[in-house]
């Protein structure tokens, strides 16, 4: 009976269910947690030390940076390409979409494949494809002079068209899957009754789908924007040097002139910048409704 009283004193050790859930979810968490703390962290913290001249700590890098006009107008430059791409990819990649949507079966799924090809394939390869059809003996051009268009092969590589061309096409993927994944979820009963209402193909377009898919067009649109200013391999590629970007200058900085912390304030600005478009698209559309919706 003593012991019975003595068990009875002492308080239970009861462990909740949403904890015990908390603590597992941890266990299993931990492999992921160490090796983006391992390869993404700790990086990302060397690159922002490097770029304050750790250990002495100081601005010296980021008042360059602000005194020379050069970084300024990249940033600038940068900034510009990645609005193209992403109308360029808006614009290609919606009717694109579109038409995706109104598929179904073997037709869809055939479909998407030929989206997805481009992920299937090294984004060098790609780029190195470019080379050869917009070279000044390239596919293009042999075409053109060929029927008569032009009399001298045009110069259509190593100049902004050819980056903003290049990196469309790597990047218009993510646009389309954005918009179909948006379209896919419009209801046809809204199409329906907007026809049976009187309204026109076009009209209920315009009225009924379009507002409906804009949700797809931000989010395309966020991915496409922020991944195009860090891109590096199509500027220098079919940039050939003379197209100014972050990526290009950073690596330029780092390896050709082995001025790391140049190269780190410029990553680091370039990281709050991309945090900072992501605040404001947080902030006016909500960034986690627009990839939850279709979802």
């Amino acid at each position: 009976m003593a012991i019975s009283a003595n068990m009875a004193e002492r308080p239970a050790l009861i462990v909740s269910p949403g904890r015990s859930m908390t603590l597992s979810g941890l266990v299993w968490l931990a492999p992921a947690l160490i090796l983006f703390a391992v390869f993404y962290v700790a990086p990302l913290a060397r690159m922002i030390l490097v770029g304050l001249n750790w250990p002495t700590m100081s601005l010296e890098n980021y008042r360059q940076l602000i005194s020379d006009d050069i970084y300024a107008a990249v940033f600038v430059v940068t900034l510009k390409i990645a609005a193209y791409v992403t109308v360029g990819s808006l614009i290609v990649g919606y009717p694109i979409a579109y038409y995706l949507s109104k598929l179904n079966g073997a037709g869809l799924a055939l479909a998407l494949a030929f989206v997805l090809l481009p992920f299937w394939t090294s984004v060098l390869v790609r780029n190195y494809a470019w080379l050869v059809l917009l070279g000044r003996q390239g596919i293009v051009n042999s075409l053109l002079l060929g029927l008569g268009v032009i009399d001298q092969p045009l110069s259509l590589m190593f100049n902004t068209t050819a980056v903003v061309i290049g990196m469309t096409y790597v990047l218009i993927p993510f646009m389309i899957l954005s918009l179909f994944s948006v379209m896919r979820t419009i209801a046809p009963v809204h199409l329906r009754a907007s026809a049976s209402l009187g309204a026109t193909r076009l009209q209920t377009f315009w009225r009924i789908f379009f507002p409906l898919s804009l949700p797809g067009m931000y989010a395309g649109s966020l991915l496409v924007f922020i991944t195009a200013i860090g891109f590096y391999i199509t500027p220098a590629l079919l940039g050939g040097g003379r197209v100014p970007m972050i990526a290009v200058l950073i690596e330029a900085q780092v390896r050709g002139v082995l001025n790391f912390g140049i190269g780190s304030a410029l990553g680091t600005l370039l990281l709050i910048i991309v945090l900072g478009i992501y605040y404001v698209f947080d902030r006016l559309l909500g960034v986690e409704q627009l990839f939850s919706r279709g979802h």
